[in-house]
């Protein structure tokens, strides 16, 4: 199945300044597994994306048809084909 990542121009830096990708992955495949499969291709993007420790970074918010997966199961988050997911680094104002 076919999914379509937006990425911020922020982001895109780490993916050849490509603000949108499409990620091949199987049936039953969560947002981990994507993340996994973007690594591949883009390292310097997984480590923006993920801390060490396995979780999504504190700056970055991930949605996924329009949720914020910190509401839904985070990484575990299944994705079904045509899922849109956009990924966009927390704004801060001060």
């Amino acid at each position: 199945m076919e999914i379509l990542i937006s990425l911020s121009a922020a982001l895109a830096r780490y993916a050849d300044n490509r603000k949108t990708i499409k990620c091949n992955l199987y049936e039953g495949n969560t947002l981990m597994d994507m993340i996994d499969a973007l690594g591949k291709k883009y390292p310097d993007l997984k480590r923006a994306l993920c801390s060490v420790e396995g979780e999504i970074e504190e700056s970055i918010n991930i949605y996924v048809n329009g949720e914020n997966v910190r509401y839904l199961k985070g990484l575990n988050t299944l994705l079904i084909q045509g899922a849109d997911v956009n990924i966009i680094p927390s704004a801060a104002a001060g």
